[in-house]
């Protein structure tokens, strides 16, 4: 997946679902996206990390990024993250002006080509997911990625 795909991605998760779901809090395993392009173009954020394993580089990294957006969308600035010898650190994302988060979302592989995808899904409120909720955000992921007919497993954790 390039890098507008996985733009268009976040966007479409961020607003087509927010009034079910809250925008994604999480997103794990983002190997091979273009991690650095990314985050560039998504928080016009500069700087290249070093980190001996690429998943966590990746995940840390993907942190940032929904960070990023969940403070543009409360008009707040860009924090800084600071980062350890060795491992990166995102910053932690709190439940602010009201939103209560339920459940983190983890990705595992890519939506694009993962013989599985892992859904946590956040709700707006304490109540959990319906079944047919659930039912209803597949459907809509599947149609959304062109997943109809290929061999991949939507697994919607809750």
């Amino acid at each position: 997946a390039d890098v507008e795909q996985v733009n268009e991605f976040i966007h479409w998760i961020d607003h087509s679902l927010i009034s079910m779901f809250v925008p994604i809090v999480e997103v794990s395993a983002l190997r091979g996206w273009g991690i650095n392009n990314l985050m560039e173009q998504t928080l016009g954020v500069h700087q290249k990390r070093r980190c001996p394993i690429p998943s966590r580089q990746a995940m840390a990294t993907a942190q940032d990024i929904i960070d990023g957006i969940w403070r543009r969308q409360r008009g707040e600035q860009k924090i800084s993250t600071k980062t350890k010898k060795g491992t990166t650190a995102g910053p932690k994302i709190t439940a602010k002006g009201g939103l209560r988060v339920v459940h983190a979302v983890y990705f595992e592989g890519t939506p694009f080509a993962s013989p599985a995808i892992n859904l946590r899904l956040a709700t707006k409120s304490t109540e959990p997911l319906s079944p047919l909720q659930l039912k209803v955000f597949e459907a809509r992921f599947r149609e959304k990625f062109n997943l109809d007919g290929t061999p991949v497993t939507i697994r919607v954790l809750t």
